[in-house]
């Protein structure tokens, strides 16, 4: 029992120790079970929201035929107790730099056994930023969407990413400004209607209808963003705001008003109502400022899980090694399934306080 809790069930001053305060108790009891039961570690037989997750794990003897397999593509070795001790070397690696450096840091104290930060402020703003910020401000030009996508086509050769669904490799020359019509109509929400041109062969409707079901689909988008990521990564400034080794996964929401596959309640975001639904679209930024993808899912409050599929399905080549989130998407099994998969998960905790820190004692660690 950690928290305010304790006060409220030890400290009542009506009673007399060993004596606790019963309602206090029951309602910690409660919210320590609707905790456990969110991570997992609690579940209720049968049910399919609060129920046992392993329940849903494949079945025995396919995982037998499928575990060299998994296991070669994860690079993971069939006893687990070799990579449970690199983990546990890695955690006490951590903890001994963390613990040595808390004398001399004056941001960091630790009172009454727990651990407490201080609030960190806004870093001030370099001598002259203004005045650069302005001169670089003033020296953009006002250009038209369309002509932007041209320009990057023209410099990355994004569009030639889209290839025919049938898989012909035939194009017309002016294919270029039929996808940067359809590009601008889509990503902007506004239909074909503003981008559609008469006189133009490429720009008139029946064009743009047949380019948009033979070129514009799922794999060419990523194919384009994936183009975009790559020559992004060759400019030098680049290499100044981060190694690409470091990406941040957070999610936008979206009221949904029609039936939709990706639509559900979240009271949350968008309260309590017949028609309260909505998607989470789960956008993946990576430390040197670039997109490396997206999913979309429904607009449920836990999304860590999804933020897995999302890095696995990213349109970089290279992926990130830490992933960064908020602090709602967290459990000992978020982070067990993240360094299976390879990756660090490093969610943004609210109460450190009342966080519990666990360490790795078993036999295979203590033996070395």
């Amino acid at each position: 029992m950690a928290g305010s809790w304790r006060r409220l069930v030890f400290d009542n001053p009506k009673l007399e120790a060993p004596l606790i305060d019963r309602p206090a108790y029951v309602f910690c009891i409660l919210e320590a079970l609707h905790l456990a039961l969110r991570r997992r570690d609690v579940y209720a037989v049968g049910a399919d929201k609060w129920g046992n997750p392993r329940a849903r794990l494949i079945e025995e003897r396919l995982w037998v035929r499928e575990r060299a397999s998994m296991l070669t593509a994860l690079g993971l070795e069939g006893d687990p107790r070799a990579h449970l001790r690199e983990l546990a070397d890695l955690v006490d690696d951590a903890y001994t730099q963390v613990a040595a450096g808390l004398a001399a840091n004056a941001s960091v104290q630790i009172k009454g056994g727990k651990l407490q930060l201080s609030r960190l402020e806004a870093a001030p703003l370099p001598e002259g930023f203004k005045v650069v910020h302005d001169a670089v401000a003033a020296m953009l030009p006002r250009v038209d969407y369309p002509e932007l996508l041209l320009e990057t086509h023209a410099k990355t050769g994004m569009f030639d990413c889209m290839g025919h669904i049938t898989g012909t490799h035939l194009r017309r020359d002016d294919l270029d400004i039929s996808l940067a019509a359809l590009t601008a109509a889509r990503s902007c929400n506004v239909g074909l209607v503003p981008v559609v041109k008469a006189g133009e062969a490429a720009l008139t409707e029946h064009r743009l209808l047949g380019v948009e079901k033979g070129y514009f689909h799922g794999e060419g988008i990523a194919g384009v963003s994936a183009r975009l990521v790559e020559r992004q990564a060759g400019i030098d400034i680049t290499a100044d705001w981060g190694g690409g080794l470091v990406a941040s996964v957070d999610g936008m929401r979206f009221v949904v008003p029609v039936r939709s596959l990706h639509a559900r309640p979240s009271p949350l975001y968008w309260g309590i109502g017949k028609r309260a639904r909505g998607s989470t679209w789960l956008n993946t930024i990576s430390d040197k400022v670039m997109g490396l993808g997206g999913l979309l899912v429904p607009g449920t409050l836990r999304d860590s899980l999804f933020i897995l599929d999302a890095i696995h399905r990213l349109d970089a080549v290279e992926h990130p090694e830490v992933i960064t989130t908020d602090q709602g998407s967290y459990s000992d099994v978020v982070y067990g399934l993240f360094a299976v998969c390879g990756y660090q998960f490093a969610p943004r905790h609210a109460d450190i306080t009342d966080t519990q820190l666990w360490w790795v004692m078993s036999p295979c660690w203590r033996a070395t």
